[in-house]
Order: C-alpha cells, then structure tokens, then sequence
C-alpha cells in the first residue's frame, strides 16, 4: 500500500464529519477560523512591515480589527464574557495561539468530543492579551481599531453578510 492510499484508508469519512456537526460547532469553526487565518495575515504582513513600517500599522490595525470581529464572535457562540477568562499564557506568541485554536476546534468539530471549554477560555483569554500588548506596542487606541472595523464591514455588507457582498468587497473598491 502506497502512503496515498494508506492516508485515505485512516481519515475521517468527511460524509460522518459534516453528519455530526450541529448549527453550534459550525459557528464555532468559522469564529476559530477566521481568527486563525488574521493571525495569519498578521504574521505575513508583519514580515513585509519592514520595508515599509508605516503602511504596517494601517494593515496592523485592519487585520487586529478582523482578529476582535472573530474573538467577539467566538466569545458569543460559547456565551462567555471577560470575566469567565483565565489570566493568559505568559509570552503568548501567534503560533501557540494558532496551535491551541485548532486543538481545540478540531476536538470539538471534527472527532466529536465534549466542547473543551477551558481550552477555548484560554485561547481568548490569550488572543485578548495578544490584541492588547500589539496595541500598546503600536500606541494604537482599541476604540480607534474596532470603529475602522465596523465601518470596513458596514460598507462590505449593507444589510448583514452574503455571499456575493463577501466576494465583492465594496469596502476595497
């Protein structure tokens, strides 16, 4: 058996994957996704803000606007306020963010198991701490990037998301 056919014959059947999901676990991922993939926009820009730190922060403060859109959004589908939060991870780089995000989604969605809150608990706490020590690096007001962020999407999607609105991006043109 070749290693190709030796993978197919140990993943996860995806028709059992999509049968076991429920409305939540959906939200779920897509709220860990997106936090995931900002974070990975996030890094990349970073490497190309060397050449030109100053168009840095204008990116810096668009994809940390997307990272609190989906942290928002994840705290809400798990019903968690600031409170229900542990004191982050000392020294919390992107890297074990992503790695936590994904752990802990990918029990929870895709092997079926109880939801691990306090895995997720630390994750935003830990994404939170991250948002917080960026802004204070950049001496960029919180309150500044959430209302470019809210503008951004108001004009992407005039009246809550679609698809085609998704695809279009009014607010790039």
């Amino acid at each position: 058996m070749d290693y190709n056919e030796f993978v197919k014959s140990k993943i996860k059947d995806p028709q059992a994957i999509l049968d076991s999901l429920t409305p939540h676990k959906v939200d779920v991922m897509h709220m860990v996704v997106g936090i995931v993939g900002e974070f990975a926009e996030l890094v990349n820009d970073l490497n190309d803000s060397l050449k030109n730190p100053k168009q840095y922060t204008a990116v810096f403060r668009e994809e940390m606007g997307d990272i609190e859109f989906f942290w928002v959004g994840l705290m809400s589908s798990l019903e968690l306020v600031s409170k229900d939060l542990p004191k982050p991870t000392p020294n919390t780089n992107p890297n074990a963010i992503v790695d936590l995000a994904i752990t802990a989604m990918k029990g929870y969605t895709i092997y079926n198991k109880d939801i691990d809150l306090d895995s997720f608990k630390q994750l935003l706490a830990d994404v939170r701490a991250f948002l917080y020590q960026g802004y204070k690096e950049f001496g960029i007001p919180r309150s500044l990037v959430l209302a470019e962020n809210r503008a951004k999407l108001d004009k992407r999607y005039v009246k809550g998301f679609t698809d085609a609105e998704a695809s279009d991006r009014a607010d790039k043109q």
